[in-house]
């Protein structure tokens, strides 16, 4: 696989972990519920990603920190706030240890894929599927 190829795959992974979370719901300026779940429908389009050079870490690094941006200016209901903020804390620690990495190197790459791991422990997990589950049943497909 070439570096530029691997180094796209690492960015779809990274925004794939993010709304893979759950963090699909979205941001709101009121907080209503249904600000929440339009925001989050934009959100978890993809449509953020379509401009972005995959053969550009750099630009590629920008852009999920810009998404991680966006995921921490939710305000979550109630319901799921201390879910939510779990789920911010983990892909914040994601975005951080990325931050230092050069995609395009062998060793690097494998260090990001050990901070995916953490994406996948019964906390996050548990977390993710009760937001899932409130977005399932509070916000319209």
């Amino acid at each position: 696989m070439t570096t530029r190829r691997y180094t796209k795959n690492l960015f779809a992974t990274s925004t794939a972990a993010v709304l893979a979370l759950g963090l699909v719901a979205g941001c709101s300026s009121d907080g209503s519920l249904e600000d929440y779940c339009k925001e989050g429908e934009a959100l978890s389009s993809g449509d953020f990603a379509q401009d972005i050079d995959p053969n550009d870490p750099d630009a590629m690094k920008a852009a999920f920190d810009d998404i991680v941006t966006k995921v921490k200016d939710i305000d979550a209901p109630d319901e799921i706030k201390d879910d939510w903020n779990v789920l911010v804390e983990s892909v914040e620690k994601l975005n951080d240890g990325m931050k230092d990495l050069d995609l395009t190197n062998a060793d690097d790459q494998a260090k990001f894929m050990e901070l995916t791991t953490e994406l996948n422990s019964d906390e996050v997990t548990a977390a993710s599927d009760r937001v899932t589950t409130f977005n399932d049943e509070n916000c319209e497909a």
